[in-house]
């Protein structure tokens, strides 16, 4: 025993950790956020435009894909990221 009252047990030690762990972990969390964000952002701003300057109908849908691609794009990205980590 130690000093502390710990036991010395090489066996015992937890797994270190390294820094970029924590910046993976909360960099995956936030991927299911995107992909239902981007396009709720996508349809809101289409929805105002059909709201405010009377557009087509189909804009909201249009811009709710536009969001979702770009969700989708973001995902990859930050997966590439992650990666080379």
């Amino acid at each position: 025993m130690c000093a502390n009252g710990k036991s010395q047990n090489p066996g015992q030690r937890s797994p270190k950790k390294e820094p970029g762990d924590i910046a993976k972990y909360a960099a995956l969390s936030s991927t299911p956020t995107m992909l239902i964000v981007y396009p709720l952002v996508g349809f809101g701003l289409g929805y105002l435009t059909v709201h405010y300057w009377n557009w087509s109908i189909m804009v909201p849908v249009v811009t709710m894909i536009l969001g979702l691609v770009q969700g989708i794009r973001e995902v990859l990205k930050i997966g590439s990221k992650i990666d080379k980590m």
